[in-house]
């Protein structure tokens, strides 16, 4: 019995160390990381449209005898990767509604070529460190004139400014008015707009304007300018996520038109002078998606002026815009 348990016991010895040398050693398994890959999107940097707006419009003087109504639609244009060109297409139609004082329309609606246009611009855009220059042509068509702008504008804010909230804008829109009808071509006129520098205090602006336009003169028989100055104020009065409501104060400190032409005016000359005037802007806006914006503008305007070595009043203006915008 003691050699077959010995036989026994070795045997199983045997088998055991036997079968440690055929296992197989255990293998190192190396986790490598998962790679995501990710499809970059690429920017259009075609010509494309990135928004559209559409703007109804009432404007109301009390010293005429007519309301103006106008709906206009504008699409905004950018090309290139970073909107190196931006510009629009606008066209708008207008209405003259006449009151019943009227002597020739009465209580009618009739379209009105002076505020029925099309409208083409387009800017080169340039940005640097401390701000940005824009420059580019513009074209408005009327019915009976064309009317070409060069507008330019600018903004800039140097960190020594921006650190204090402080920063500076304006713009130069010179403009040539050209009649098709060469028996009116007297009233070709030069002009332009121009807020040489605007100062803003965080979202607080104020700058000074100044516009002027002159005639091309036939002798003496048309002989056209006019000069217009004005202290414009901007500033928010509220704001959240949805809502913002801004306003605008135009005062005018001077304006002069001075318009020498019998056959047009029945009058040798016309002069209308030292406008005391203002204007005052209430606007605002509605976010109802992030795409729909809402908007909508009151101004409100009065003043007087002297005319014929008389004061009169301007008569109360009344403005009244809605619309819409809508990001592609």
């Amino acid at each position: 019995m003691k050699k077959f348990a010995l036989l026994m016991g070795s045997l199983v010895v045997a088998a055991t160390a036997s079968a440690k040398e055929l296992a197989p050693a255990p293998v190192a398994v190396k986790e490598e990381p998962v790679v995501v890959i990710k499809e970059v999107e690429k920017k259009n940097t075609g010509l494309r449209a990135t928004s559209i707006a559409q703007t109804l419009g009432y404007e109301d003087w009390e010293s005429n005898t007519h309301s103006l109504y106008y709906l206009a639609t504008q699409v905004n244009l950018a090309y290139g990767a970073n909107n190196e060109w931006t510009g629009y297409v606008e066209a708008r139609k207008g209405w003259r509604y006449y009151s019943a004082s009227d002597k020739n329309y009465a209580r009618q609606f009739r379209s009105y070529s002076g505020e029925s246009r099309v409208q083409l611009s387009a800017k080169r855009n340039f940005k640097f460190e401390d701000g940005s220059f824009s420059v580019g042509p513009r074209w408005r068509g009327y019915g009976d004139h064309d009317r070409f702008y060069l507008d330019m504008s600018y903004a800039y804010a140097p960190k020594y400014l921006a650190d204090y909230g402080i920063s500076l804008s304006g713009f130069f829109n010179p403009e040539y008015r050209l009649r098709e009808d060469e028996a009116r071509a007297s009233d070709n006129r030069y002009g332009f707009e121009l807020m040489p520098m605007t100062v803003g205090f965080k979202q607080f602006r104020l700058g000074y304007y100044l516009e002027a336009y002159w005639g091309a003169k036939d002798g003496v028989a048309n002989d056209y300018k006019s000069v217009n100055q004005q202290i414009r104020m901007y500033f928010p009065i509220w704001k959240n996520d949805k809502w913002a409501f801004n306003f605008e104060n135009r005062l005018f400190i001077n304006k002069l038109v001075h318009q020498n032409d019998k056959a047009k005016y029945g009058i040798d000359n016309r002069t209308d002078k030292n406008w005391n005037a203002n204007r005052a802007i209430l606007k605002a806006s509605y976010k109802a998606t992030d795409k729909l914006t809402l908007s909508a503008l009151y101004a409100y305007q009065y003043g007087k002026y002297e005319k014929a070595d008389q004061t009169k009043d301007t008569g109360i203006r009344n403005e009244v815009t809605v619309g819409f915008s809508y990001k592609m």
